[in-house]
């Protein structure tokens, strides 16, 4: 079903104007200007609209790069774990919502809606009582704004970049993470606890294959996706002791076959790995045909709807369903932080203690501050670098006219942390990075207070930002020897 559903994880939001346009009204739209040959229909536009052709070109540019950054930072949010507060089936406690992929976590197992294919993940002689729990609170929030009823809306739900299954079998504790394109789960087992509890199906699925290089293999309906050969590990005197581990399958179910002598006193742990969020929409089915971004960082969407309760606001253009495929156009935006005049000005961010001070002569004329929580993997890949949960989106445009607007010289932005946020980060080595594109990049005026637990910088311009540390490796010597 070709749903708005599917538009999932733009943070944050409010809607604030929505127009539902009967077929013959959308169709009655405003023609343009004619378009001049040789520029685009967006600056062809600006200039219809009165700008010369400069200003229209300048602002063409300043919008086409703010969109390809802002769709740069949609394009990176990772999974993260959503508690069920009422918003889907009461049979939930968490769900993952990502681009081509849902997953829904109940007591009994995982279902998991994948591209072309639903896989369904039950857990075997479990603990019926067991429940995920959300861990590593994320700055990010979700809100649901389902039907017109107010009261049918659910704001503020807050978002997890873990959850774990507590003594789901004796002694054993699972817990996932969401990591984009993966989801990968780790079994703590406790001293003494009997690893062979652990056994868990794929009653769906027509195979369950381990293949050479030790993945297991699940095939259905004619395709195949798999888990990765699983890792096992204790830490015993500040060391990581590998233990051998290798996935066993009987029938439609499996396990995990370990040597018997590994050591009983200590903890072991088992880590294999399975190979845009604002809901908008009524009671029946939404369409949406195009997505645009502006300058400010605010998400137009346009489709076509047939709920009779779709969501609208008081003062739009046409508020009530004109029966079938009603036009629609919705326009979602991050909250404005607050503004900053020409003298200056100091901004907090309650949802993640972000602070921004801005001197006299920062801007020219007074600006509007957003500031977006953004979610992201916690450890990146192909780097000893690793996240806390505090990155975020920041971005300002002026108050009359709605262009986007720089600082003139550095601002200061401070980020508060807790001791409990550092989790494996390297406390000294944490800073502030920025996104250019392709990478995390670290602000060079970046320094961390371990005393006050505050990471503070004084960057020249805005981007996507994210704290980060470095993790200690340990690297194991492999000797090869040859008879």
């Amino acid at each position: 079903m070709h749903t708005f559903r599917k538009i999932s994880r733009i943070l944050t939001v409010l809607i604030l104007a929505t127009m539902l346009l009967s077929p013959a009204r959308a169709s009655a739209a405003v023609e343009p200007a004619s378009i001049q040959s040789g520029y685009s229909e967006e600056t062809a536009a600006l200039v219809s609209s009165g700008m010369t052709l400069r200003q229209a070109q300048d602002s063409a540019q300043s919008t086409q790069a703010a969109k390809a950054r802002i769709l740069e930072a949609y394009s990176r949010l990772p999974l993260s774990f959503i508690p069920n507060q009422g918003q889907v089936d009461e049979r939930v406690g968490y769900y993952v919502q990502s681009s081509g992929q849902s997953l829904w976590f109940t007591a009994d197992g995982v279902t998991m809606a994948l591209p072309e294919m639903t896989l369904r993940l039950e857990f075997l002689g479990a603990n019926p009582l067991a429940r995920l729990e959300g861990g590593e609170k994320l700055p990010g929030i979700v809100n649901y704004f389902i039907g017109n009823d107010p009261a049918q809306w659910r704001t503020n739900i807050p978002t997890y970049g873990r959850g774990t299954y507590c003594d789901l079998w004796p002694g054993v504790d699972l817990t996932y993470e969401g990591q984009p394109g993966a989801l990968k789960s780790t079994f703590t087992v406790a001293p003494g606890a009997d690893p062979a509890q652990i056994r868990l199906a794929y009653p769906n699925a027509d195979s369950l294959v381990v293949d050479r290089q030790g993945n297991l293999v699940i095939s259905i309906a004619g395709r195949k996706v798999q888990e990765s050969a699983p890792l096992a590990w204790q830490e015993i005197d500040g060391r990581r002791v590998p233990v051998t581990v290798a996935h066993q399958v009987m029938g439609q179910s499996y396990g995990f076959a370990l040597p018997e002598d590994y050591n009983l006193a200590y903890p072991l742990v088992i880590d294999p790995e399975l190979v845009y969020s604002t809901f908008l929409g009524g009671g029946g089915n939404e369409y949406v045909y195009a997505v645009a971004v502006d300058g400010a960082g605010s998400a137009y969407v346009t489709g076509q709807t047939l709920s009779s309760d779709f969501p609208t606001t008081a003062g739009a253009f046409d508020t009530s369903h004109n029966g079938g495929n009603d036009a629609f156009v919705t326009k979602l935006a991050f909250p404005p932080l607050g503004t900053v005049t020409p003298g200056g000005g100091s901004l907090t961010s309650s949802t993640d203690q972000t602070t921004y001070t801005f001197a006299a002569g920062t801007f020219t004329d007074t600006v509007i501050i957003a500031h977006a929580p953004l979610l992201f993997g916690t450890v990146l890949p192909a780097s000893n670098l690793i996240g806390i949960g505090h990155g975020f989106e920041v971005t300002a445009v002026y108050s009359d006219t709605g262009q986007p607007a720089q600082p003139t010289q550095p601002y200061t932005v401070t980020v508060q942390y807790t001791e409990a946020e550092k989790g494996l980060a390297v406390e000294d080595t944490l800073a502030l990075y920025y996104w250019d594109g392709s990478q995390w990049v670290k602000e060079p005026s970046s320094e961390v207070d371990t005393v006050n637990n505050t990471v503070t910088a004084t960057p020249n311009h805005f981007s996507s930002w994210a704290v980060l540390g470095e993790t200690r490796r340990i690297f194991l010597p492999i000797i090869l020897k040859s008879y």
